[in-house]
């Protein structure tokens, strides 16, 4: 959802940001999700919508942002989109770059810091390396591992 004040209010950068952050919860079925959260009749659902909305979001935000250019760009877009948020409303069942259950400051801390260190897939090629090297050795020797799982087994399991 980019809105008309959005237009008016952003750079060409930060549109493009906010565009690719809501494109990142386009991709991550988010509405969805929150019509199915909000439609759930069980206590303290509440919380839990919360602390999935301050996830989603911070998870659109990482979508959006490739360099730290980026991200002090999308923190500008938040911060001029949250100044003009009085004159609009979010739409109950949608999620926007500026949503108001989610902390504003934790995101802007978040992209102000940002690194792209900080941003690295947890299956970087050294993990991959190690697991393929543990399963081609447990394949490679399979009865010595089905032997040390089975006596484990036995151990463990009285």
């Amino acid at each position: 959802m980019v809105s008309d004040i959005a237009v008016t209010v952003l750079s060409d950068d930060e549109l493009e940001l906010a565009v690719r952050h809501e494109l990142g919860h386009m991709r991550s079925w988010d509405n969805l999700k929150k019509v199915l959260i909000s439609a759930t009749p069980f206590p303290g659902m509440r919380s839990l919508e919360h602390a999935w909305r301050q996830a989603a979001e911070l998870a659109a935000d990482d979508s959006a942002v490739t360099n730290r250019r980026e991200a002090l760009a999308l923190a500008a877009a938040l911060i001029k989109l949250s100044r003009a948020s009085e004159r609009w409303a979010e739409p109950a069942l949608a999620t926007g770059l500026v949503s108001g259950s989610t902390s504003i400051s934790v995101r802007l801390e978040r992209l102000i810091e940002w690194r792209v260190a900080g941003r690295r897939h947890l299956m970087s090629p050294w993990i991959i390396l190690v697991l393929l090297t543990m399963i081609l050795g447990i394949v490679g020797n399979y009865s010595v591992a089905l032997s040390i799982s089975h006596r484990l087994t036995e151990f463990l399991v009285p």
